[in-house]
């Protein structure tokens, strides 16, 4: 959601939030819209508390619900709440493997905890092209490195740069 302007990172306008979270939550079943619609703001807003308490509360109500674990997840790993990030993720994608997104955050915990092959496994599952995030080639790159294996960690931050250099953007 977020656009760039000469090479540096900026938050959408509010109005063009708004339209990108209408889209995305008139998929999702009428019991959960406006709740998920209310994490998403707190998300905008940077209130990764009180979306982390928006989510429980959303999961209290409809155990299991794949949107809220997602957002959840991201919440948690906003506020650097590694180890339950992974736990969240980890049911997340049990039940749903095919989110790519939710697995690149997932490898990019594993690299938080300094769990670096296990980073490297999970990122290799996932598809940077489909869902492009910010940090999947950094952190892959890094996990690379640590890992010892050079010459795919520098293919890695090179991706990073080439697409950087291709489009100018990089998402928020």
């Amino acid at each position: 959601m977020a656009a760039t302007r000469n090479h540096v990172i900026v938050k959408p306008e509010f109005n063009e939030f708004v339209q990108a979270v209408d889209e995305y939550t008139a998929q999702l079943p009428l019991v959960t819209r406006e709740s998920i619609r209310q994490v998403l703001y707190c998300e905008y807003e940077q209130k990764y508390e009180e979306m982390e308490k928006l989510c429980n509360d959303i999961l209290d109500k409809n155990p299991g619900n794949a949107e809220a674990l997602a957002l959840l997840g991201r919440a948690q790993l906003s506020q650097r709440k590694y180890e339950e990030a992974e736990q969240t993720l980890r049911e997340l994608l049990d039940k749903e493997p095919e989110r790519n997104y939710e697995r690149i955050e997932h490898g990019i915990v594993f690299h938080a905890l300094g769990r670096y092959h296990d980073a490297v496994r999970e990122l290799q599952k996932a598809d940077p092209q489909a869902d492009y995030h910010p940090f999947y080639f950094t952190a892959l790159a890094d996990c690379y490195q640590k890992t010892g294996n050079r010459q795919k960690a520098r293919d890695a931050f090179r991706a990073e740069i080439t697409r950087w250099e291709k489009t100018g953007e990089m998402a928020s």
